[in-house]
């Protein structure tokens, strides 16, 4: 007759299925199936303010295979794949009201790009710094972005205009 599997064995076929490894028992009970599905790794993830979108950027090296994309957090639904950056995602930040997203990139091209969330479409481009940026966030009041890098300067931005006001 047919094999019968114990409930371990068929959690831990289901895992390697979808080549999580080993989850904890009950994992699947809590997560269910896999929902957000890419065939790129993704490096870094932002979860937008009022909870309905996730951003992830991929750790890829080429320009060819460096992404961010926008989900659709109930559905799992892939809303957009933005496509700007010459270098793997390094930062992602949703202004407060989840309406725009901010992505960093990294080698090639040391920019900040400003999407629009509803469209996919770029807005405007943060540009100046010579080196990886290491980090970035907006002020509480959303006027402006902060931006530091290797190479070695933490720079000041009025958002609304796209230009540096200081360099430090």
């Amino acid at each position: 007759g047919p094999v019968q599997r114990t409930d371990a064995e068929a959690v831990a076929a289901q895992d390697q299925a979808y080549g999580y490894g080993s989850l904890p028992k009950g994992a699947w009970a809590c997560l269910g199936s896999p929902r957000f599905v890419s065939d790129n790794p993704a490096r870094i993830l932002a979860f937008s303010p009022d909870g309905k979108y996730l951003a992830t950027g991929t750790a890829e090296f080429s320009p060819v295979l460096t992404y961010v994309h926008i989900w659709d957090v109930t559905t799992g639904e892939e809303l957009h794949v933005l496509k700007g950056h010459l270098g793997q995602i390094v930062g992602l930040r949703f202004t407060p009201d989840s309406k725009t997203l901010l992505s960093a990139g990294w080698h090639g091209d040391q920019s900040v790009i400003v999407w629009d969330v509803a469209t996919g479409k770029e807005q405007r481009r943060f540009k100046g710094h010579t080196a990886v940026i290491t980090c970035m966030d907006l002020t509480r009041d959303g006027k402006h972005l902060i931006t530091s890098s290797q190479d070695g300067t933490l720079r000041i931005w009025d958002y609304a205009e796209g230009k540096e006001i200081r360099s430090l």
